[in-house]
């Protein structure tokens, strides 16, 4: 989805601080692809799906500003003057009239770490009322209370019409 540029630059700047440095997320890697693109108005954020790459579109770019690249990867871990490649990517494709984005929203995203068992609840209906949902994506579980934990994954099985035994 298109998010604003601005709006999200001022998130990044209020963003509190933890253990002394503002943490750099994944959204914040997609607006540094905005940046280098100079994009002030609307990025492509990437949701929590498998997206598509076109390798020429890459080389393309990459053939004429070789320094990004290296630049991109001469960090040994994630570090704030990084950019995501898939993002570039897709400023890249859209810009070259070469993608387009659905506007229908295809992915169940749970995320359920110092939540409650009503929150995969929620989630499970957000999916039942949404036939049009192809992906999913389950982050930080294993944070989470055994018996929500449990939910979710007796969830998942079921969809998946598996035998697992949880705890």
């Amino acid at each position: 989805k298109m998010r604003s540029v601005a709006f999200d630059s001022f998130l990044r700047i209020i963003k509190p601080k933890k253990n002394g440095h503002k943490p750099f997320r994944f959204k914040d890697s997609m607006l540094n692809a905005a940046k280098i693109l100079d994009i002030k108005s609307r990025y492509f954020c990437i949701e929590h799906t498998p997206l598509p790459l076109k390798k020429s579109i890459f080389e393309n770019y990459f053939a004429e500003n070789n320094e990004i690249l290296l630049h991109n990867i001469q960090y040994k871990f994630r570090n704030k003057n990084q950019f995501n490649p898939q993002a570039l990517f897709y400023l890249l494709a859209l810009q070259q009239g070469k993608c387009w984005i659905e506007k229908e929203n295809k992915l169940v995203f749970i995320k359920p770490a110092n939540k409650n068992e009503k929150y995969i609840e929620r989630k499970i209906n957000f999916f039942k009322r949404n036939k049009n949902i192809i992906f999913g994506c389950a982050e930080s579980i294993d944070q989470t209370a055994q018996n929500t934990q449990n939910k979710l994954f007796n969830w998942i099985i079921s969809l998946l019409k598996i035998e697992w035994k949880t705890k």
